[in-house]
Parts: C-alpha cells; structure tokens; sequence
C-alpha cells in the first residue's frame, strides 16, 4: 500500500475528529479551506466528513442524494408529494427544479405543492443531454432574485452538484475542493459513459 496515501488517510482522520467537536455553526463559518486550515486535512479529504456534520436536526436526509452545502443551500434528487412541507419545516422558502417535467420521476403539480407551504418555486427546465451555461446562469439569477434559504434539485442531483461545480469555481474555490463537493454525488469529469460527455464540455 502506497504509504503517502495513508498518512494523508491517517490526517484526514484525525482532522475530522476534530471537525466533530468543532459545532454545526462553527463548520458553516468556516466553510471546507478554514477547517482544512483549522484541522489540518486536506480540503478534498476533508469534505466527505465536513458535508455529512452539517445536516441539521431535521433534514429529511431521506430525499434522495440528500445534501446540505456549507453555504447553506440544501440540494437533492426528485421531491415526491409529501416533501414541500417537510421542506418548509426546515425554513426552505425557495425551491429551484431543474428537471424537465417530462421526465417520468418528475413531481406533478409541484409548483402549487410549494405554494402551498409558502415557498417560492422557480423552474429552470435543463435537458440531461445539452446543459448549457446559461442554465447555470439562469440557477445564479433565480438563487438572487429571491429570498432564502434555498433547495435546488434535479431527479438525482446530478444537475444540481455540476451547475454548483461550475459556481463555485467561479467563485474562487480550488479546484479538488470543487471537485470533491460534486463527487459526493457524482462525478462526471472521470465517467466514461457518454451521456458524461456534454457534463465535462460544461465543467472544463
């Protein structure tokens, strides 16, 4: 076994041991580079064990591909019918969908399901197979435009965690860092499958 790759198993290790006893608050105010910095793990190491510590006491984690960013911005798979009020309890006041509503897994009537329950529904339809920069675009203005917290999600998340890729790059955030924050749902940069390909035109 490759002994660099243990140390670095080794000190991601001891450095989310630490993240356990740093407080929910206290990673959101941190964000991944402080607590690699304040930890002493790498970023990309780290971002598994930081990313599961902040789910809050009541996340419906159940929802598929359930994820909560350090930003705030909670993500997810397909919503089904009982989920705009869950997501109200949790303080979620505005809900991003980027599936087609044709897709069969697609939530019928959702947008009246989130009014309902008080929350803002923007619909940004994006096609599995030609995502483009101006959907990512079009998700930035909708996270703008009104006020949070926010849920955005696709049928897997898989939208959701390469448009949030392409964002945070944008933004400054290192590359591995970026990278590791998707690849906790999917990772469609070392995929070999096809329908990858328009997701790593996007993301180069």
């Amino acid at each position: 076994m490759d002994k660099r790759r243990v140390v670095r198993h080794d000190g991601a290790k001891q450095a989310g041991r630490k993240a356990r006893g740093y407080g929910i608050d206290g990673l959101y105010a941190l964000g991944m580079r402080g607590a690699a910095a304040a930890f002493g793990g790498d970023a990309g190491e780290l971002q598994p064990v930081v990313c599961a510590l902040m789910h809050r006491p009541g996340d419906p984690v159940d929802i598929r591909n359930w994820q909560r960013r350090p930003d705030g911005i909670t993500t997810s798979g397909k919503l089904q019918a009982a989920d705009p009020a869950r997501l109200a309890r949790i303080g979620v006041r505005h809900v991003v969908n980027l599936a087609l509503d044709t897709h069969p897994e697609a939530l019928a009537g959702e947008a009246a399901l989130c009014a309902a329950e008080g929350i803002t529904y923007t619909h940004i339809p994006v096609p599995f197979d030609a995502p483009t920069p101006a959907h990512v675009a079009a998700l930035e203005q909708a996270l703008a435009a009104h006020p949070g917290p926010h849920h955005v999600h696709c049928i897997m998340n898989w939208r959701v965690t390469a448009f949030f890729y392409v964002i945070d790059r944008a933004g400054g955030m290192p590359e591995p860092e970026a990278r590791a924050r998707m690849a906790e749902v999917w990772n469609p940069l070392e995929a070999d499958d096809a329908a990858a390909a328009p997701w790593k035109m996007l993301l180069a």
